[in-house]
């Protein structure tokens, strides 16, 4: 019987799309440091950049950013990186977002 104080292991992570951002600007940037400016501009990417870090999908400091190997885990099932942890289309259209407002309009391109 479980009890409410069990802890209990997370086994599926569904990104939203302003945390997908941060991970593919993390990827998509020359140097960690770039990485970290890229991330770190912006209210909705400052605080999908703070979760990240605390379920350790990503590692950051004062001047670098890093996905760890879970987070590019989780960026595979999500397919925002290939096997060879490069971009998938869907990914790059992630990292050339400038807010989260230009995501919605490539949603309903593809629905519509």
């Amino acid at each position: 019987m479980n009890t409410i104080y069990e802890a209990q292991t997370l086994t599926t992570i569904r990104l939203s799309d302003v945390q997908k951002m941060v991970m593919t600007k993390i990827i998509g940037s020359a140097t960690p440091e770039t990485a970290h400016e890229e991330i770190s501009d912006g209210r909705n990417l400052v605080a999908a950049r703070n979760i990240l870090g605390k379920l350790g999908l990503i590692e950051f400091t004062e001047g670098t950013a890093a996905v760890t190997t879970e987070g590019k885990k989780v960026m595979k099932d999500e397919n925002l990186i290939d096997d060879s942890e490069q971009l998938t289309s869907d990914g790059q259209q992630y990292s050339q977002a400038k807010e989260p407002g230009d995501l919605k309009d490539k949603d309903q391109e593809i629905v519509g």
